[in-house]
């Protein structure tokens, strides 16, 4: 019974909330809108009207828009009109209150659209709430709450001017700005060839991890990758021998460049090339010591992003501070490195990986 309670009392909430709430459109208050008790006074009627904010998401074309909208309606429940006093005089002049409380709505959310910072909400909202509240108290007082006929056809035509001055904008149209930042993890495997793969096992398992930085759609990519294999053959290296079976650690760091060849708002393919050094190491137990083969090469490779969730946020960031653009895809990394240690190790290392990508860019509303 408890939760059955607690059921019934959300779902009234929840329909009263739905029920009693009247927003502001073209078509014109009627005074069925007035389901209120009347409350005895020399006031005629009274519309109770709501400024508020809303925190909103709306996934339009496979990607969520995440906005702080304001709102402006009428509380249909807790407004009211006298049985004998219902005339066209009176509904005109609630409909001018109306109009000022959506005027000053579309003028608040201008503000929240332009604002830099999170932290601008409460004084945006407060300032916007006084004025309409003083706008609508001179109208009131202009108009003696409603007798006087010509100042209410005079504020009708002055509303009416202004909101076709603010038009109700859609809030998620938006454009990037340069610069984007990314992050990458996968898993992977590899392999080598030529020699290299006479004296070491291939890779089962790799890391690979690294960052995007974008200008425009030019990406700079600072990557890393780590796999464990073992040394398949003995040989020696400048005098160090590499035992059989020695567990042995690749390492390979690199900086690429990139620049899409496809990029829509489901697939992006982007060839890179670059510079890495990759680095075989191992520990020699016998001898004490740390075995080490290093070498500078040339890097070059294709991402290929499938972009599953994206994410715009219209409200400044608290972290960032701006509003901002966020994608996450599934990457599957494909990269080759020519390795060449000595005349006689040398040869490819060839590596594919799959894993997550994050990409986030500020914008700016248009």
């Amino acid at each position: 019974m408890k939760y059955f309670f607690l059921f019934f009392v959300l779902f009234t909430t929840l329909f009263y909330a739905q029920d009693n709430r009247k927003d502001w459109s073209t078509e014109k208050l009627t005074w069925n809108d007035f389901q209120g008790i009347a409350v005895k006074g020399d006031n005629v009627s009274k519309l109770k009207y709501v400024l508020s904010l809303e925190t909103k998401k709306k996934e339009i074309n496979d990607t969520i828009y995440s906005f702080t909208e304001a709102s402006a309606y009428m509380d249909k429940n807790l407004s009211w009109v006298h049985k004998d006093q219902k005339n066209n005089q009176s509904l005109r002049y609630n409909q001018v209150i109306f109009n000022l409380a959506e005027l000053h709505r579309r003028k608040l959310q201008l503000d929240l659209n332009q604002m830099n910072s999170v932290y601008e909400l409460d004084l945006i909202f407060d300032k916007h709430f006084s004025n309409l509240n003083n706008k609508i108290a001179q109208f009131q007082k202009q108009s003696k709450k409603g007798n006087s006929l010509p100042t209410i056809e005079i504020w009708e035509v002055l509303t009416d001017d202004k909101l076709k001055e603010y038009p109700s904008k859609d809030v998620l149209k938006f454009k990037n700005n340069k610069v984007g930042l990314g992050m990458f993890i996968g898993l992977g495997s590899g392999m080598f060839t030529n020699s290299l793969q006479e004296h070491f096992t291939n890779n089962v398992v790799n890391l690979t991890y690294g960052f995007d930085v974008a200008y425009k759609k030019h990406t700079v990519f600072l990557n890393g990758s780590i796999s464990f294999n073992k040394v398949k053959k003995e040989f020696i290296d400048h005098e160090t021998t590499w035992l059989k079976d020695k567990k042995t650690t690749l390492a390979l760091v690199d900086v690429s460049y990139g620049y899409p060849i496809i990029d829509n708002s489901k697939l992006r393919l982007i060839p890179f090339i670059g510079l890495g050094i990759t680095e075989l190491t191992s520990k020699n137990t016998e001898e004490d010591k740390d075995l080490k083969l290093v070498d500078y090469n040339l890097i070059f490779g294709l991402n290929a992003d499938y972009k599953f969730k994206k994410i715009v946020s219209l409200t400044p960031s608290v972290f960032s501070g701006g509003k901002e653009y966020k994608e996450t895809a599934i990457r599957v990394k494909l990269f080759a490195s020519k390795v060449n240690y000595s005349d006689n190790l040398n040869g490819y290392s060839v590596n594919l990986s799959v894993g997550i990508s994050w990409f986030m860019h500020q914008i700016t509303l248009e």
